[in-house]
């Protein structure tokens, strides 16, 4: 179902012309992109410019997928300390951004993408990208924070990390089983 929020918006005048002048953008990169693989095509050979362009857009996925890894633990560790991570979110936003235009195919798009990777440029972008969704996002730390201290083994390491005392540690204790289990007291 859709949310009334968007309904609404689509009534204001300043949301359609964002909207409108964000697809006139969107078409003419496109227009651009085909424009730059047809010239190539004709220079360099089909072939060439289809391998180029597979190429460019693998290893800026491959590139693209390592940084958002890096990102999503930076992330769990700022919130396995308590601090809201902004930055990150940020970065993220950004970056995954920066990622499709990377893989989408053309050059004037990977081009874009790679501009907008560079970590000063993916933070403001980021940032626009993420003002709008505060609220979301405040809530999304609030759950990841929630499912990351409910792991058991995050709160396994997390309390030996911090409770661990070398001086008076102690030991489980071995059972020992040397006989067979009795049964108890009223049973026949």
């Amino acid at each position: 179902m859709v949310d009334v929020r968007i309904l609404i918006r689509l009534f204001e005048r300043g949301f359609l012309l964002k909207l409108f002048f964000g697809l006139l953008f969107a078409s003419l990169l496109i227009l651009v992109d085909g424009f730059a693989l047809i010239y190539f095509a004709r220079s360099l050979g089909t072939y060439l410019v289809l391998a180029v362009e597979a190429s460019v857009s693998l290893v800026g996925c491959l590139i693209v997928l390592d940084s958002t890894r890096r990102l999503a633990y930076l992330i769990r560790q700022r919130i396995r300390e308590g601090v809201y991570p902004l930055r990150e979110y940020r970065d993220m936003a950004g970056c995954m951004f920066a990622g499709v235009l990377i893989v989408v195919p053309g050059f004037a798009s990977s081009a874009i993408g790679a501009i907008l990777f560079l970590p000063g440029v993916r933070r403001l972008v980021g940032t626009v990208l993420i003002a709008r969704l505060e609220s979301d996002l405040v809530q999304t730390y609030e759950h990841l924070k929630l499912r990351e201290f409910d792991d058991p083994d995050v709160r396994t390491r997390a309390s030996r990390l911090q409770f661990a005392d070398p001086v008076n540690e102690q030991k489980d204790p071995v059972i020992q089983i040397d006989e067979p289990p009795q049964d108890p007291p009223g049973m026949p």
